[in-house]
């Protein structure tokens, strides 16, 4: 969250299993504390619906679960720029 004020980016990739928050945390603060219009990817090995769905009412932008391969996820940040 430090660098997350200090350099305010257009997107953020973020897992949901976070050492001090958890990823539903982070998303929150983002999108309602610092009321940030970044684009922002979860990227995790969570495959439940709940979780998807969870990430998405609080902002994410998109979800992609591991394994994933690096040309799908350009793929999303592209189609994300875009938008």
């Amino acid at each position: 969250l430090e660098k997350f004020s200090q350099f305010s980016p257009d997107f953020v990739i973020t897992e949901l299993n976070l050492p001090i928050l958890d990823g539903y945390q982070f998303i929150r603060k983002i999108k309602r504390e610092y009321n940030s219009q970044s684009k922002i990817i979860v990227l995790t090995k969570r495959n439940l619906t709940k979780d998807m769905s969870r990430a998405f009412e609080l902002g994410a932008s998109d979800f992609v679960t591991k394994p994933y391969s690096i040309s799908e996820l350009e793929w999303r940040i592209k189609k994300l720029q875009s938008s």
